[in-house]
């Protein structure tokens, strides 16, 4: 990012240093979190595999889990 000139950096997974690195770059660094960063990109995963699958004619059931819970707990 810092090579690119962004202005930011989001992450959803980012280590200390790196962070540390980034900032002190100037770059705004979001750490979303690896569950929020996977999470609002399944529907439209769960889609595109619907498609795939049904112009191949397999017999196969594509469903989103809705019982997934973030294990963290931001305090």
């Amino acid at each position: 990012a810092v090579e690119l000139d962004c202005d930011a950096l989001i992450s959803g997974d980012i280590k200390y240093h790196d962070a540390m690195f980034a900032m002190e770059a100037g770059l705004v660094v979001f750490d979303v979190g690896h569950f929020a960063s996977e999470r609002v990109v399944v529907n439209k995963l769960v889609g595109f595999f619907k498609k795939k699958i049904e112009a191949s004619n397999a017999n196969i059931e594509i469903l989103a889990a809705r019982s997934e819970k973030d294990p963290f707990t931001v305090m």
